[in-house]
């Protein structure tokens, strides 16, 4: 499948490959470094543990001062929708708490070791000293040793975590913190049992003072009054009167429960979003204060017909009472809905997501804040405050008119029996006050006593058993990932930017016509010559880079071969005679390249003449062994004066040229000159370059580089063909360039290029790997271990399977 700009997944895996494999030793390279470091930073890091605590918190058991006396306001009703809130006051608590924190420190101090294991505690020494830190420093020192979090959302629960070199002391210190904070949390909550208390203490010592002087009122007015008793009926009156008065007075304390809460909650929530509470308003609200109004008189009805007939309470309701329930039980539900909706529109109306989470558009929803569910929450609970207040309200309101009715029959008895009428209404409202009272005393007294605070640990801390960090596997994991990594981001980097030809697809994309490709001599060398400079070739010692004469049957031969070819039919409609291979700069490879070339022309049965024409560093004398004098300067002057080349018997001259091979002779540069380039542009030279023409088939001339002397744009004019030579990953396009232009100053235009010293697996095309395998590693597969000795016939044993004993037998043969 094509992927945009035309490259396709396999040119892109191909190309990572090809990163990985010509740029392997910066890969693993890095790859140690990496392993390295990793392995350092393992050895040296100490083993951390980490441990922690689960603490519960239930603000339920909470005992304020509303839940001792009935009214559900204390703590616990909060947390019913404001549990994230208090939990996140608590971690504020534990973690910034002076008075905690100097609990722990005492605690720790005390302690001294770690009882599990009889160790110093090293939290609380210095380390280089071993001396306990004083306790300014100490205080400060165990703030950092633990963090408290919340365990999920909306959840109250509290997970106190420690940090240790040592896993039994991590332990300990997330055990001594969780401990400390318990106690903390007892202190606080006997502090509110104990203030109820008290409270109730004062208020029933205020009730009993009241209710013994109501008594002796009493009991003086009978006395001096004794004709005067209430009738059945004004008693029973009296008992109803009662009986609502002491509900009232306990609805005024839950009201100013509610008021004070109320007050509490829209003062946070003013602090919150100012005028947010003056924002909570409905045309519902008044439906439901109406509804309230109407629940209210319903219940007083029902409470009427109780009083008036107690009997009833334990019987079978009558029809009355039934139709009373219904319709209680009709306008409760009517309530219910009326508050929700009015809920949800003051919660618009704020401002405030009231959706919860997983409940909007296709079941996503969303997810406020825990600021945003905390305001919510708070506006619901505002809301909810006031339908009950209001409701409260309407209760005490009809309260007060029928206390005020049943008042007023009162006032219709005589002045004697009203007076003993209102003294028994007041003995008996405030004995039943008193009882209430006592009972709720009671319970405080119990709380106070069993009072164990709203958080409790339900698990301790354990000494772990592995360590936390370093995570040593985790760390070598991380470090071989990254080595590679870096690595390979450092090699296609390196590779990105390097612009040197490395490949024949490099020359084809700068439009350079290509002749072949000459593998690198590098593996050949190493195999059959062990990378020695020198060989013996009969009784002559030549260069091992004349492959084409040590080794004709390899394929570095071969691509000479396809070279000799491609010159041959490059110039169809011209004969090439007299070639040159040049190069841009020094080190590319011409010299082996013209040596090689000339080799098999020869071979090919044509008569060959090889000139060193490298005047300035010559090499065609060591190569074959030979002196460099005399050569192509001697033969041209004598005694510094110039010969005329058309009176020189050349067959004679030729025949004492040097003959490595049959056919070929080479021409030293012979002695050295002080002005090569006028010596390649003087007409001797062209004389002389005439004169070969008649006497040699092919004439091949080694060169200087073209970046370095001017002497090869000058000899180029004298050739039939040129061909620039280009070291396989040694030379930028720019400087081929140069080169090119070079040339084309003096007419030249070069006939193709050579890709000289091609290594596949540093070429930058994995295909290359396939595609030239042939040309490096080829000869040893396909060709077997061939004569090191020339001259026994091109091809033979090309297609053969003998091996190199054989050979060697049949060349002395």
């Amino acid at each position: 499948m094509e992927e945009e700009d035309g490259i396709s997944l396999a040119d892109t895996f191909f190309a990572a490959l090809d990163v990985i494999i010509r740029g392997k030793w910066i890969i693993l390279g890095t790859f140690f470094l990496a392993l390295t470091g990793a392995t350092y930073y393992n050895s040296l890091k100490p083993n951390e543990y980490d441990t922690s605590a689960l603490i519960q918190l239930n603000s339920r058991e909470q005992s304020g001062m509303a839940d001792l006396l009935g009214t559900g306001m204390g703590m616990g009703s909060m947390w019913g929708y404001a549990n994230s809130r208090i939990v996140s006051n608590e971690l504020v608590v534990i973690q910034n708490s002076i008075a905690m924190t100097r609990d722990i420190r005492d605690k720790l101090k005390e302690l001294d070791t770690v009882p599990s294991t009889g160790k110093p505690i090293q939290l609380i020494r210095d380390a280089e000293t071993g001396e306990v830190y004083p306790d300014g420093k100490l205080v400060d020192v165990i703030r950092g040793a633990f963090t408290a979090s919340e365990e999920g959302r909306d959840v109250d629960f509290i997970r106190i975590a420690t940090t240790a070199l040592d896993p039994a002391e991590a332990a300990l210190i997330a055990n001594v913190v969780s401990n400390a904070y318990v106690e903390a949390t007892k202190a606080s909550s006997r502090r509110t049992a104990t203030a109820s208390r008290q409270f109730l203490e004062e208020q029933s010592q205020r009730l009993t003072t009241q209710l013994t002087t109501l008594e002796d009122d009493l009991a003086s007015f009978v006395r001096e009054n004794p004709t005067v008793q209430l009738d059945q009926g004004t008693q029973e009156m009296v008992t109803q009167l009662t009986d609502l008065e002491s509900t009232r007075d306990l609805l005024e304390i839950e009201i100013q429960g509610l008021q004070s809460r109320l007050s509490m909650m829209e003062d946070e929530l003013s602090a919150i979003q100012p005028r947010l509470a003056q924002r909570i308003s409905s045309g519902r609200e008044r439906e439901i204060v109406l509804a309230q109004q109407r629940l209210a008189e319903l219940k007083l009805q029902r409470d009427e017909i109780l009083i008036s007939n107690p009997s009833l309470r334990n019987a079978p309701a009558t029809p009355e009472l039934q139709q009373v329930a219904s319709d209680i039980q009709f306008v409760e539900n009517r309530i219910a809905t009326l508050s929700e909706q009015f809920v949800q529109e003051v919660l618009d109306a704020g401002g405030v997501m009231a959706t919860p989470q997983g409940s909007g558009a296709n079941g996503q929803g969303s997810s406020p804040s825990a600021d945003l569910v905390y305001v919510s929450e708070l506006q619901r609970g505002v809301v909810m405050e006031r339908i009950t207040l209001s409701g409260k309200y309407a209760q005490k309101e009809l309260l007060d008119e029928r206390i005020q009715q049943y008042a007023g029959r009162l006032d219709v008895l005589p002045n004697l029996t009203y007076q003993l009428a209102q003294l028994e209404r007041g003995r008996q409202s405030a004995e039943q006050l008193f009882v209430f009272m006592t009972e709720r005393l009671q319970e405080a007294r119990i709380v106070e006593e069993s009072e164990l605070g709203y958080a409790t640990v339900i698990w301790e801390a354990r000494p772990p058993t592995i360590p936390a960090r370093p995570n040593r596997p985790r760390n070598l994991i991380l470090a071989i990932f990254l080595g590679i990594g870096a690595g390979f981001g450092i090699a296609w980097l390196r590779f990105s930017l390097d612009k040197r030809i490395y490949a024949p697809d490099d020359l084809k994309k700068l439009n350079k016509n290509l002749l072949t490709v000459i593998p690198d001599f590098a593996p050949l060398l190493r195999e059959e010559f062990d990378d020695e400079e020198w060989t013996k070739v009969g009784d002559s010692r030549i260069s091992t880079s004349l492959i084409s004469l040590t080794k004709p049957f390899t394929p570095i031969s071969e691509s000479f071969r396809q070279l000799r070819t491609n010159i041959q039919f490059a110039r169809p409609d011209k004969v090439v005679q007299v070639v040159a291979g040049i190069s841009a700069t020094a080190g590319e490879g011409k010299t082996t390249n013209a040596t090689n070339l000339a080799i098999v022309m020869a071979q090919a049965d044509r008569k060959t003449l090889l000139i060193d024409a490298d005047l300035r560093r010559p090499r065609l004398h060591r190569v074959f062994g030979q002196n460099r004098e005399p050569g192509l300067i001697d033969l041209l002057f004598e005694d510094e004066r110039p010969v005329d080349p058309a009176a020189i018997d050349w067959k004679l001259k030729t025949a004492q040229f040097h003959e490595p091979v049959d056919n070929l002779h080479v021409l030293t540069a012979g002695r050295k000159i002080p002005n090569p380039s006028e010596f390649f542009g003087s007409k001797l030279f062209r004389d002389f370059i005439h004169q070969m023409r008649e006497h040699y088939d092919m004439i091949v001339l080694d060169c200087a580089p073209v970046l370095v002397a001017t002497d090869t744009a000058i000899i180029a004019t004298q050739c039939d063909a040129v061909y620039v030579i280009v070291k396989s990953g040694e030379i930028d396009p720019s400087l081929l360039e140069q080169a090119e232009t070079q040339l084309k100053q003096t007419g030249v235009e070069p006939m193709g290029y050579v890709l000289n010293g091609f290594d596949a697996t540093q070429a930058g095309g994995y295909s290359y790997r396939y595609r030239y395998r042939y040309y490096s590693y080829g000869y040893k597969y396909r060709y077997g271990k061939y004569n090191r000795y020339y001259g026994y016939g091109y091809g033979y044993g090309y297609y053969g399977d003998k091996d190199k004993a054989a050979n060697e037998k049949e060349a002395k043969a």
